[in-house]
C-alpha cells in the first residue's frame, strides 16, 4: 500500500487540516452535473488576518461552527455563525464545545487575574484557576459542570453554575453525567480520603475510589465503583458496599448491556474469583480481567481462568469444552443473539478458535480481534495465519476464492486488511480486503476477488442497509482515488476521497461520498458533483450529515466564507 497517500487522505478527511490540505498533480477529468441544492446559507466570514484556524469547531448535527479571532492587540473573542461574542483576555483554543445536540457553546477564558467559563454567552465567576478538560455537558446538552479552583486553593464541582462544598482536589476526568438521566457524578478529595459526590449525595470517605468501564450502567439509574480502604477492597453498586476482599481489577468492573447486572474480578487470599452481583464464583489461581463478558442479553457471563498448567473458558461458572495452554487475553466473542461464543485458544505452537464449544482446525496464528457473528447469528468469520500466509475462516471453512470459474481452496494472501471480515446486514454476504504479494490490494467479495488496485482504504468497507451493495475506496496506477460500488466505479476520480468512505441514505437507494480535486473539495451525490470547496467543515461523525429523511447537511468554506448546505438527496 501506498501509506503516504493513505495517511495523506485519512488526515484530510478530518477537522481543520481539510482546511490546509495540499494536493497531487491532476490530470484533466470530465465536468459532471451539480447535485440540486435546496438551500445555501452563509454562516460565517473569516477575517484572515484575526481568525484562529486550530480554534475552529462544528457541531455535531453540522449546524453551527465557532472559533476564535482578535478582537484587537489586546482582546480577543468567539464568533459563533458570524455573530462575534464577549471580548476576554484570552481563550483556550482547544476549549471550544457544542454540546451534543449542537444548540449550547461553551469555552474556557480568562479575564484579568481570573478564568471563566462562558456558556451561552453567559460568562461565570472568575476562578483563581479552572481544571483543563473538566468541562462536559449532559448527553442531552441541558446541563454541563466543570471544576474550578478560588483563590483559598480550594475545589469546586461547578453544576449548572451552582458550586459544590469545597474539597481539596476534584479527580481529573471523573466528573460526568449519566446517559438519558443526567445524573452528575464525580470523585473528590476530602483532606486525606476520597469520596464520591453523585447528584450532590456524598458517600462514606475511602483511601482511594476508581471508576471502571462506566460508572453508570447504559439506562443512567444504576451506579458502580471501586473502593479500598487499608488493606480491604469493595466495589460499591447504587449505594451498597459489597463483599470484602483483597484486591479488585478495576477495569474488569463491567454492566450487563441492560444494567441489571453487575460482574469483576477480585483476589480473596492467594485465589482469584469473578463475581457476579455479589457473589462470588469457584476459585482459580488467575482470571483474566479484560476477558470477563456479559451475553447480549446480559443472561451469561464469561470469562477465562487458570488453573495449574492451563487455561479454561467458563460461562456461568462452568467449564467450556477442554484445557489449553493458553486463551485469548480479550473478550470472548458472542453473537447477537447470545447463544453462541467465540474464544481463540493455544495448544503448543498452534492456536485455535472454539466456536459454541468445539475447536476448529488449527493455525500458526490468528486475528485475534477479527472474530465476526453475522448478524443473524448464521455464520461466523476470523482471519487466520498457517506459515506466515493469511487468509479467512468462514463458518470452519478456509476462504474459497474463484478467479473466473476455476475454485481455489485454501488461497492464502500476504496479509488480509486491519478491518477483518464485514458480514453485510441481513447476514448473507461477506467482504474483506487483502494484500498480494509486496503491494497488491484487492476485495474479496462473496468469495471472488476483485481487480488489484495500487492500494485501499481498508476501513473503507461498507454494506447497504439492505446488502445489496458493497462499497470501498482504492488508489489506481494513475495515482487517484475512486469509490467502488459493486466493483463498479461511483463518480468519478479524485486526488483524495475522505477516508469515511461512502454513506447511504437509509432506504440504500443513494450513495454520497466527499473527493477532492484541484485543491477544491466536492461532495458527491449518486455521481454527482456539488459545487466546489475549499475545504469541508468535520464535526465529530464526519462533514457530512444525513438523516433517515434523506436530508443531507454539510458545511463548507469557499475563500472567506462558510457557507451551510442543506440537499435532499435524490430530488431533482
Amino acid at each position: 500500500m501506498n501509506r503516504d497517500i493513505y495517511l495523506w487522505t485519512c488526515a484530510a478527511s478530518v477537522g481543520i487540516s481539510l482546511i490546509l490540505s495540499t494536493t497531487l498533480v491532476v490530470a484533466d477529468q470530465p465536468t459532471k452535473t451539480h447535485s440540486p441544492v435546496q438551500a445555501k446559507t452563509l454562516v460565517s466570514t473569516i477575517d484572515p488576518a484575526t481568525w484562529n484556524p486550530r480554534s475552529l469547531v462544528v457541531s455535531t448535527n453540522i449546524q453551527s461552527v465557532a472559533y476564535i479571532q482578535k478582537a484587537s492587540d489586546t482582546q480577543v473573542q468567539v464568533v459563533r455563525n458570524g455573530k462575534p461574542g464577549a471580548l476576554f483576555d484570552t481563550i483556550k483554543h482547544d476549549s471550544l464545545q457544542f454540546s451534543p445536540d449542537g444548540q449550547r457553546l461553551a469555552y474556557q477564558a480568562t479575564k484579568g487575574k481570573h478564568q471563566v467559563i462562558v456558556v451561552d454567552e453567559l460568562v461565570s465567576a472568575g476562578y483563581r484557576k479552572i481544571l483543563d478538560g473538566s468541562f462536559t455537558f449532559s448527553p442531552n446538552g441541558s446541563r454541563y459542570a466543570y471544576a474550578a479552583q478560588n483563590k483559598k486553593r480550594q475545589w469546586f464541582a461547578v453544576v449548572d453554575g451552582e458550586l459544590s462544598s469545597p474539597y481539596r482536589r476534584i479527580v481529573p476526568y471523573s466528573l460526568q453525567f449519566s446517559p438519558i438521566t443526567n445524573r452528575v457524578a464525580y470523585i473528590a478529595n476530602a483532606g486525606a480520603k476520597q469520596v464520591m459526590v453523585m447528584d450532590g449525595q456524598v458517600s462514606p470517605h475511602y483511601d482511594n475510589i476508581w471508576i471502571g468501564e462506566s460508572l453508570f450502567d447504559s439506562t443512567g439509574t444504576r451506579t458502580a465503583y471501586v473502593t479500598q480502604t487499608g488493606k480491604t477492597w469493595a466495589v460499591i453498586v447504587d449505594g451498597d458496599e459489597g463483599p470484602h476482599v483483597d484486591f479488585i481489577t478495576v477495569t474488569s468492573l463491567i454492566f450487563s448491556k441492560d444494567g441489571q447486572h453487575t460482574a469483576y474480578i477480585a483476589q480473596s487470599g492467594d485465589k482469584w474469583v469473578a463475581v457476579y452481583d455479589n457473589t462470588f464464583g469457584p476459585p482459580h489461581a488467575k482470571i483474566r480481567g479484560q476477558s470477563l463478558a456479559f451475553n447480549p442479553k446480559g443472561t451469561h457471563l464469561a470469562y477465562s481462568a487458570k488453573d495449574g498448567n492451563t487455561w479454561t473458558s467458563i460461562v456461568d461458572n462452568k467449564k467450556v469444552g477442554i484445557s489449553y495452554d493458553d486463551i485469548d487475553g480479550i473478550q470472548p466473542t458472542y453473537s447477537p443473539d447470545g447463544t453462541q461464543i467465540a474464544f481463540g485458544v493455544r495448544i503448543g505452537p498452534q492456536w485455535g478458535v472454539v466456536v459454541d464449544g468445539a475447536l476448529g482446525i488449527p493455525h500458526t496464528d490468528i486475528g485475534h480481534d477479527s472474530f465476526r457473528f453475522s448478524s443473524n447469528s448464521q455464520h461466523f468469520a476470523y482471519i487466520a495465519n498457517l506459515e506466515g500466509m493469511w487468509f479467512v475462516v468462514q463458518d470452519g471453512q478456509p476462504s474459497q476464492i474463484i478467479y473466473g470459474r476455476t475454485a481455489q481452496k485454501d488461497l492464502a494472501f500476504s496479509r488480509v486488511g486491519i478491518q477483518g471480515p464485514v458480514f453485510s446486514p441481513n447476514g448473507k454476504r461477506l467482504a474483506y480486503s487483502v494484500t498480494q504479494g509486496v503491494d497488491k490490494s484487492g476485495v474479496v467479495l462473496d468469495g471472488q476477488l476483485g481487480r488489484p488496485h495500487w492500494s485501499l482504504i481498508e476501513e473503507s468497507l461498507l454494506f447497504s442497509p439492505d446488502s445489496s451493495k458493497l462499497s470501498y475506496v482504492a488508489e489506481s496506477a494513475d495515482r487517484k482515488w475512486r469509490v467502488f460500488i459493486e466493483r463498479n466505479v461511483s463518480g468519478q476520480a479524485y486526488d483524495g476521497i475522505g477516508a469515511h468512505g461512502v454513506t447511504f441514505s437509509a432506504d440504500s437507494a443513494h450513495e454520497l461520498f466527499y473527493g477532492l480535486r484541484d485543491r477544491k473539495w466536492m461532495v458527491v451525490i449518486d455521481g454527482r458533483e456539488s459545487e466546489q470547496f475549499d475545504s469541508l467543515l468535520s464535526g465529530k461523525n464526519g462533514p457530512l450529515h444525513l438523516n433517515t429523511s434523506n436530508e443531507l447537511r454539510y458545511i463548507g468554506r469557499q475563500h472567506n466564507e462558510i457557507y451551510l448546505v442543506e440537499t435532499k438527496v435524490g430530488a431533482v
